[in-house]
């Protein structure tokens, strides 16, 4: 009886052990789907282009592109047979001739045939449209996510100039206070912790701002607050413009798109042609008469193409065509024209890069550091420590931000290729 009452929960609930169990495991599993569908508080890259598959937009495309396989069935699908019955009445209310019928089109010149390609044509248009979309949304997100990266570092370098500063300022209140140092001195190191001030405030409003957009990729997924993990950091990379060019013609999807809009241009110049020719519509006819006979009857029916040939129709694929062509000569050219850019931004920013990093920012922090130290001891003005300062300010920021024009660059050359090619 007591162990009874042991696995018997309140008289109403679990009464047996493989019960508890199974409800256990229930519970666990609830809480590791829920564990697993909630919302990220930190964001990485990877992160960020794994969840460009939940976006809305490119889901909206997606069931076009369903849309678009439906249309492939439709038009594979045969003309029905048409079924009619007649009456005729010889004599009201006495003498009546049943007669019935079934007809059936027969399209020809492989009509049917062509519209299944120009529909599949369409589909394969569409698959690529939405392969490039991604293509777009995927360079959106990683330029988006260098931005926050950049304003992440520069926010952590102007909180760590801050600290530096308070202690400069902490050092120099207790001098001015014994009188070593004179208010104006002060007040221009308030003034140089001004500049600091003002770069993190705007660090933090870039970084919100990049914060709020990554966030539209997938607002469920993503958490109202989060933090962005990963570091900008350099490494060297060195594309060579004909490998690349190999690649874009082999990948880009926007490129095949086009190829596959000339295809479906010629299938429907085809098809076009072909429905200037009549169909054939053959009928088989019963009658069952007034008087009793049964009667058999074979008709065919052909439309005769006297006056509409598909003229119209015909004369527009045909100007579709070669709209079809140059659009796709002009997407071709600016592919290549993306490709260039992206070389052109990337060789630019990779020199500011290496110049920066290594040169100018180790003299600047070098200058800075032996300026601050010297201050500290009274061998150096105030001025010209604020001078090393502001000139290390400024040389580290323009490092932040060529570091992230590297990166937009390196992204961009994926863009333009269709492929990742980042070292």
């Amino acid at each position: 009886m007591a162990r009874k009452r042991a696995l018997n929960i309140d008289g109403s609930g679990v009464r047996t052990l493989p019960q508890a169990l199974s409800l256990l495991i229930v519970a666990m599993a609830s809480a590791g789907t829920a564990w697993a569908q909630a919302p990220l508080r930190q964001l990485s890259l990877d992160d960020a282009i794994r969840l460009t598959a939940e976006n809305q937009s490119l889901r909206a495309r997606n069931f076009d592109l369903k849309a678009k396989q439906a249309a492939e069935i439709t038009a594979g699908l045969r003309p029905n047979p048409q079924f009619s019955y007649s009456p005729s009445t010889l004599t009201p209310l006495r003498s009546v001739d049943n007669t019935l019928s079934v007809a059936q089109t027969f399209e020809t010149m492989g009509k049917r045939d062509l519209r299944v390609q120009s529909a599949r044509a369409d589909t394969r248009i569409s698959g690529f449209q939405v392969q490039d979309f991604e293509r777009q949304l995927a360079f959106q997100v990683k330029s988006t996510f260098v931005s926050a990266l950049v304003a992440k570092t520069s926010l952590e370098f102007a909180q760590d100039n801050l600290k530096s500063l308070d202690e400069v300022e902490r050092l120099q209140r207790l001098r001015f206070q014994k009188g070593d140092l004179s208010g104006l001195d002060l007040v221009r190191l308030e003034g140089q912790r001004y500049d600091f001030e003002r770069d993190a405030a705007d660090a933090r409003n870039s970084l919100q701002s990049a914060k709020t957009t990554l966030r539209t990729i997938a607002p469920d997924r993503i958490a109202e607050q989060f933090e962005i993990k990963g570091d900008l950091v350099y490494r060297e990379f060195a594309p060579a413009r004909p490998d690349l060019m190999r690649v874009l013609m082999a990948n880009r999807p926007d490129l095949k798109a086009a190829d596959a809009a000339r295809d479906k241009s010629q299938i429907d110049i085809d098809l076009a042609r072909a429905n200037a020719y009549p169909d054939i519509t053959p009928s088989i006819g019963y009658t069952r008469t007034h008087d009793g006979q049964d009667l058999f009857g074979v008709s065919i029916s052909v439309p005769l193409p006297l006056f509409d040939r598909n003229q119209g129709e015909r004369a527009r694929v045909a100007a579709d065509a070669a709209r079809i062509q140059a659009e796709r000569a002009a997407t071709y050219s600016q592919a290549a024209a993306d490709l260039d850019t992206a070389l052109s931004n990337f060789g630019t920013a990779r020199q500011k890069v290496t110049l920066l990093r290594e040169t100018y920012v180790p003299k600047a922090k070098e200058a800075r550091d032996r300026t601050e130290t010297a201050y500290r001891r009274g061998a150096v003005s105030l001025l010209d420590f604020l001078d090393a300062e502001r000139t290390y300010r400024s040389t580290t920021l323009n490092y932040i931000q060529s570091l992230g024009d590297y990166w937009t660059a390196v992204y961009q050359i994926e863009a333009a290729t269709g492929s990742p090619v980042q070292p």
